[in-house]
């Protein structure tokens, strides 16, 4: 429903995947090629909140995604979604030869990244089980299914794990124990941990800009007003203000559509020229 009362104010997103290839510097695969498609049809004019019920917001969809190191490791990931504004990540996992990001594995990137599976199929299907949220803290099996019984009460949740579970290869993945090649990748994420806490959110724009990184900043500010402009209402108002504080240091490039977003939440942006 909130995507069709989008539909007032916002155009019907274009899916182009080679453009997300292109962007993501890899193939997609075919079950993130599928993810997308379905995503577009849930919620046509913002398919990033199609699974927002199951904490995901696919940010891959309207921002580019640059590599990240993960700290103390020579491991690199590329982001592609949020479980909501300021809060945490999930990215492939980058080893040796790049293949499809479909079958890489997927990490949740925390203030101590884990591994949250083997390969895409495997994180949909651990996401449609309790939320990709969960996916992030350390609970026990007995908690997830607690958690599960919980959510499944909530009929978007619910609508929205089936959905995720009718996309190919993708099976529900209850709790279980990390083990075999996936715990050794665990074990490579974990060591040598970074003495810099992790930071993610306008506060990751806020340390990029202070170690002169004003490129890596300006982007991660695009994805973030990005994310806000796709759920305006339920953004504080002390995080637009928070927006033009960095958008006056940085002066983002802005598709129409976001520019308008700010300026009807009160953020004043400069003239682009003629």
């Amino acid at each position: 429903m909130q995507d069709v009362m989008r539909g007032a104010s916002m155009p019907r997103y274009e899916l182009d995947l080679a453009r997300i290839e292109s962007n993501l510097g890899a193939p997609l695969g075919a079950l993130l090629g599928a993810l997308s498609q379905l995503a577009c049809r849930l919620a046509p004019f913002s398919p990033w909140t199609a699974f927002e019920p199951l904490d995901i917001h696919l940010t891959y969809l309207f921002t580019a995604a640059q590599p990240e190191r993960l700290p103390g490791t020579t491991v690199d990931v590329i982001p592609f979604l949020d479980t909501s504004v300021d809060t945490h990540r999930a990215g492939f996992v980058l080893e040796g030869s790049r293949g499809e990001l479909s079958s890489c594995a997927v990490c949740m990137l925390t203030s101590e990244p884990r591994l949250a599976a083997k390969n895409l199929a495997g994180f949909l299907g651990r996401v449609a089980y309790a939320g990709a949220e969960a996916l992030a803290c350390n609970v026990t099996p007995d908690e997830w299914r607690e958690l599960r019984t919980q959510r499944l009460t909530d009929d978007d949740f619910a609508a929205s794990s089936e959905a995720l579970l009718g996309l190919p290869g993708v099976k529900l993945v209850g709790p279980r124990r990390t083990s075999g090649a996936l715990g050794a990748l665990t074990r490579l994420l974990a060591r040598k941990p970074s003495t810099e806490p992790a930071t993610v959110g306008l506060a990751r724009v806020r340390q990029l800009l202070r170690g002169k990184e004003p490129r890596a900043a300006r982007s991660e500010l695009v994805r973030q007003i990005q994310i806000c402009v796709g759920i305006p209402d339920l953004v504080p108002r002390e995080r637009w203000s928070e927006l033009q504080v960095l958008i006056d240091a940085l002066a983002p490039a802005l598709p129409a559509a976001a520019r308008d977003e700010l300026e009807r939440r009160g953020v004043q942006l400069r003239r682009e020229p003629p």
